[in-house]
C-alpha cells in the first residue's frame, strides 16, 4: 500500500493557513469526530472487559468468543494487520483487509457505548484517507454516522469537495442519509459487511441507489465479513437488554 506522507503534508499546510483560534476549534472538532486519543493496543482488553460484563449478567461468555474477531486473537500482532501483497492479492483479500480495519473502528465504538459501526475510506491508490466510527450518541451531532464522519474527515483534510474514485468500507449496510451522502461525494465503490433490514437503504428499505432521483450510483459489494460485523452488533444490543 502506498504511504500517506503526502496527505499528511497537505493536511499540515492546511492547518498553517488557519489563524490560532480557528485552528484550535478545528482540531478540537476533529478530535471529537475521530476520537483519535485511543490506542489500538487496548483491543484485547476490550474482549476481556466484555467477558466480565456478561459474566456479571449471567450471560454465556462463549457468545463473545464465538465472534471470532481476527484482530482480537492473542496470536495475532496487535499493532497492525498484515497488508495484502498487491501482486498476489485478490480483490476479496483486499476487501477483507480494509473491512477488518473498519471492524477495529466498530470495536472502538462499542468501547464508547456507541452502536458499533466502523468505516474506512480508501483512495484509488490504496491509501487509507480516513477511519471513523459512530459518534452519533456521544459526539457532536446525531448525523455523525461512521460513513459521514469518514467522508467529512477526508474531504476536509484533502480540501476537496468530492471523493472521486474512492472506496468506502463500512461494517453495516448504510442508511438513507449515508447513501445520499455517498452520492453527493461521488464515492466510486461501496463495500459493506452486515445487512441492515431495519435501517438499511441499499438492499433494504428505500434502496436509495435504485431510485430515479439518484444521479450517482457506486459499485456495491456486500457481505464482506458479514458474520463478524453482525455478531458485534448483536453483542452490543444484547448488552442493552
Amino acid at each position: 500500500m502506498a504511504k500517506t506522507s503526502e496527505l499528511r503534508k497537505q493536511y499540515e499546510e492546511f492547518l498553517n493557513t488557519l489563524d490560532k483560534q480557528t485552528k484550535k476549534k478545528f482540531l478540537n472538532a476533529m478530535k471529537k469526530l475521530t476520537h483519535a486519543h485511543y490506542n489500538w493496543e487496548d483491543d484485547l482488553r476490550l474482549e476481556n472487559a466484555l467477558k466480565n460484563q456478561w459474566e456479571k449478567k449471567d450471560t454465556s461468555v462463549s457468545e463473545f468468543s464465538d465472534l471470532n474477531l481476527y484482530f482480537l486473537k492473542e496470536d495475532e500482532p496487535q499493532d497492525e494487520l498484515p497488508i495484502p501483497k498487491a501482486a498476489t492479492a485478490t480483490q476479496e483479500t483486499i476487501d477483507e483487509y480494509f473491512m477488518r480495519l473498519a471492524l477495529k473502528e466498530a470495536v472502538q465504538a462499542y468501547r464508547e457505548d456507541e452502536v458499533p459501526v466502523g468505516a474506512v475510506l480508501v483512495s484509488p491508490d490504496g491509501d487509507v484517507w480516513a477511519t471513523a466510527h459512530n459518534t452519533a450518541e456521544h459526539g457532536l451531532h446525531a448525523m455523525a454516522h461512521a460513513e459521514t464522519v469518514a467522508m467529512s474527515v477526508a474531504a476536509i483534510s484533502l480540501q476537496q469537495k468530492r471523493l472521486w474514485d474512492c472506496t468506502l468500507y463500512v461494517t453495516l449496510e448504510p442508511c438513507a442519509m449515508c447513501a445520499a451522502a455517498m452520492t453527493h461525494m461521488r464515492i466510486k465503490r461501496l463495500v459493506y459487511g452486515a445487512s441492515n433490514p431495519k435501517g438499511g437503504a441499499v438492499e433494504n428499505g428505500v434502496r436509495f441507489f435504485e431510485s430515479s432521483s439518484c444521479n450517482h450510483r457506486p459499485l456495491i459489494t456486500k457481505g464482506i465479513l458479514c458474520d463478524e460485523c453482525g455478531d458485534l452488533l448483536t453483542a452490543f444490543f444484547r448488552s442493552k437488554r
